[in-house]
């Protein structure tokens, strides 16, 4: 698991700011990264706040007839070392979604698997860096 180093010039996010849709560019499958949408295929990351202190987010796949079962899940925040909104399943304890910036955002749904979205759905300039 690769993380970004600096994403934009303005990249702390607070829990007041997490709330939205953000629609995939990107995503990694068992290691392979491959661009969404693909033949088709999108998803997006529905995040809603539920207090200061957590939130339920829903990944929502489109144009697939295949169904993926992605459960809502019920996250708590936390700030990662490096200062970074992180949301953490309440299931699990694992890292669920990592801010990088009020716009920008990494989910991982599954055991190896990671969507990367934004809120207008296009690749930061600075994402490849």
């Amino acid at each position: 698991m690769s993380f970004l180093i600096s994403c934009s010039k303005d990249d702390t996010v607070n829990i007041l700011q997490i709330e939205g849709t953000f629609k995939c560019f990107e995503g990694e499958l068992d290691g392979e990264i491959f661009d969404l949408p693909y033949e088709g295929f999108s998803l997006e990351v529905k995040i809603k706040r539920i207090d200061n202190e957590d939130a339920m987010v829903e990944v929502i796949p489109f144009g697939n007839n295949q169904p993926i079962d992605f459960p809502d899940q019920q996250c708590s925040k936390k700030t990662d070392p490096d200062g970074y909104l992180n949301l953490i399943s309440k299931k699990d304890g694992s890292m669920y979604v990592i801010f990088y910036d009020k716009e920008t955002i990494d989910c991982y749904p599954g055991n190896g698997t990671r969507i990367s979205g934004s809120r207008n759905g296009k690749k930061p300039k600075w994402w490849d860096d």
